[in-house]
């Protein structure tokens, strides 16, 4: 027997193990370095994240005050972190704030940037600027942002309402009420919610006439039957929330 043979294993057979056990060793090394990377790595951009809050944050609370202040220097590479700290603060307050802070949006040029995310391939950075987009009432967004409506997509495309909403009420909401019946997708809540943020002066003529062709409307492109008489939606709020005719409330349901 060689002197290299144990327990029936020869020489290229220990060698062979030798080998792969020194490969699985050198291979869990390098995933333990690549995950200590991973985490120093997060911690910085963590940390870069925390600083350009902790700049900007000062400087929106003053523009609410409406006291002078130097504008900061930033660059594109911020842009997702100032924008979401400014939507952060606008949703936050109301009034003459919110009208300060969209002034100011408008100095620092926001929507240049929040229009070329519309097209963006993160969904987050596309929802990012939509809202920014309504709570500046940019109306450079107008139709960009309609288009967005019938995106398949029903948060997304229930975000582009609302900042459509946000921007042109008056304009747009007579084009939205027969849309809600053709998107059973939106839940009624969200459009509750959005449609009592529009003003009541913009909301009040869209009962009577206005609402009774928006009703017939609505019902062609339903295509069923419902129970709720046109009447009841001429009352206050009624046709704002569209319950006459919608497929999750409607006869076609049943």
């Amino acid at each position: 027997m060689s002197a290299w043979e144990y327990g029936g294993l020869s020489e290229p057979s220990v060698d062979a193990l030798l080998t792969a056990s020194a490969l699985t060793f050198g291979l869990s090394a390098l995933l333990l370095l690549a995950t200590a990377g991973v985490h120093v790595l997060a911690r910085r951009q963590q940390r870069a994240l925390q600083q350009v809050r902790a700049r900007w944050k000062p400087l929106f609370f003053h523009a609410m005050s409406g006291a002078p202040q130097p504008l900061p220097p930033w660059s594109q590479g911020d842009a997702g972190v100032v924008l979401h700290l400014w939507l952060e603060i606008t949703e936050l307050v109301q009034g003459a704030a919110r009208e300060r802070l969209a002034a100011l949006a408008q100095e620092l040029r926001f929507e240049k940037s929040a229009l070329t995310w519309l097209g963006h391939r993160a969904l987050h950075r596309r929802m990012l600027a939509v809202s920014v987009l309504g709570r500046m009432r940019a109306r450079e967004a107008l139709q960009p942002l309609e288009r967005i409506t019938h995106e398949p997509d029903p948060v997304l495309s229930l975000m582009a309402v609302r900042s459509l909403l946000q921007i042109d009420a008056a304009g747009f909401l007579p084009h939205f009420l027969p849309q809600i019946a053709l998107r059973p997708d939106w839940p009624l809540v969200r459009i509750a919610a959005m449609l009592a943020e529009v003003p009541t002066e913009v909301l009040h003529p869209c009962s009577a006439r206005r609402c009774r062709t928006t009703i017939a409307a609505a019902r062609r492109a339903c295509c069923a039957c419902c129970a709720r008489p046109a009447s009841t939606a001429t009352r206050p709020r009624w046709c704002a929330f569209c319950t006459w005719c919608n497929r999750r409330t409607c006869s076609r349901r049943r």
